[in-house]
């Protein structure tokens, strides 16, 4: 069947007995997992939306540590015009 669909072009790699005995080996070997659906974890719902929640407070922090820093140079800066 792969054959006769697949193998249209001169390249193409035609599939002997051999390769199928040992591709359904493969899958048979493998079927649990293969028949297991993913993902094998349950699925968690952020119904609060507390990754968001957290990823806002610390890009307000350190937008506001970066303004306190800019705050305080400025203010030297300023100090010694004024000086």
């Amino acid at each position: 069947m792969h054959n006769a669909v697949e193998n249209r072009h001169p390249d193409s790699y035609r599939v002997t007995q051999e390769d199928a005995i040992k591709f359904k080996h493969y899958m048979g070997t493998d079927k649990l997992m293969f028949n297991k659906t993913m993902p094998g974890y349950p699925m968690y719902y952020d119904r609060n939306y507390n990754y968001r929640k957290d990823r806002v407070f610390w890009l307000r922090f350190l937008v506001g540590l970066m303004l306190v820093n800019y705050a305080v140079n400025k203010a030297q800066v300023e100090y010694d015009r004024a000086r």
